[in-house]
């Protein structure tokens, strides 16, 4: 009888590699480590990865997820430079807090040829969500007209690699860049002259 994989089991399992790659590194933490961490037979463990580098690929789902939650509904809260100020801080809090998964990601890119990277279905969520949030603003004129597909790849990209080069590259304190790539991105974006149309007042009976 063949064994089903479980996602009680599964978060289980990157929970402890992540406890384990902490404590002694990615290069240095065995499967046996994230067996003894996760109480189960090393075994077990290939239900659901087939290797490190599989597990770091599903550390990424879990920071895109929390940008998927937690940032990306604020683009679509308020008036677009509220909206861009907003959702920039959370994703780069998140990053923040998941800096350990930033550290294992960007190890990851090394395995091997950056061509073979197919994207998960979070990624695409995450691709997708933003580039319908930017579309709506353009439709009702607050945002200037881009290719979304190109200022999607442009913005996630450039607060990427703001994060990652604070968090993991001594760049400086990310709160010093924080404000400098809202401004930027607002500039960018927000079209000056959108005027909000004003809503017609209900006649008393």
């Amino acid at each position: 009888m063949s064994r089903t994989a479980a996602p009680s089991l599964r978060a289980t399992i990157l929970q402890a590699a992540r406890e384990a790659f902490a404590e002694k590194g990615y290069a240095a933490a065995r499967m046996s480590d994230i067996a003894k961490r996760a109480d189960i037979a090393v075994g077990t463990i290939y239900l659901y990865f087939k290797n490190k580098e599989s597990m770091c690929s599903a550390f990424g789902d879990i920071a895109n997820q929390r940008i998927l939650d937690e940032a990306l509904p604020l683009l679509n809260e308020g008036d677009l430079a509220t909206a861009i100020a907003n959702s920039l801080r959370t994703s780069m809090r998140v990053m923040a807090e998941e800096k350990d998964i930033m550290s294992l990601l960007y190890l990851n890119i090394g395995f091997g040829p950056f061509e073979n990277y197919q994207p998960t279905e979070t990624d695409m969520a995450v691709w997708t969500t933003f580039q319908k949030a930017l579309q709506a603003r353009m439709q009702t004129g607050e945002c200037r007209v881009y290719d979304t597909n190109v200022l999607t790849q442009l913005i996630s990209n450039l607060v990427e690699r703001t994060a990652v080069g604070c968090l993991l590259m001594g760049s400086g304190e990310m709160k010093d860049f924080e404000e400098p790539l809202i401004a930027f991105v607002q500039h960018a974006l927000v079209n000056p002259d959108y005027k909000p149309k004003k809503r017609a007042k209900r006649l008393s009976a």
